[in-house]
């Protein structure tokens, strides 16, 4: 998994963006679109994972990075 300009993750396959995915999950996806999937369950969750410091995070979308 890779991680695009926007702050998605992009499956290996280069075929979906996957939001909350960081390089290094592995995920089970949902898709809901031509080239856009949610995230179902984690397999393995990459280190990088922290909590993000807004408690709007996730509600607003300003901070796509956090």
């Amino acid at each position: 998994m890779d991680l695009g300009v926007h702050g998605d993750g992009i499956s290996a396959d280069g075929a979906w963006f996957v939001p909350y995915t960081l390089p290094g999950d592995h995920v089970v996806v949902r898709p809901i679109g031509p080239h856009h999937a949610l995230p179902l369950e984690w397999r393995v969750r990459a280190s990088g994972h922290v909590v993000p410091p807004c408690a709007h995070f996730g509600a607003c979308g300003g901070c796509v990075l956090q």
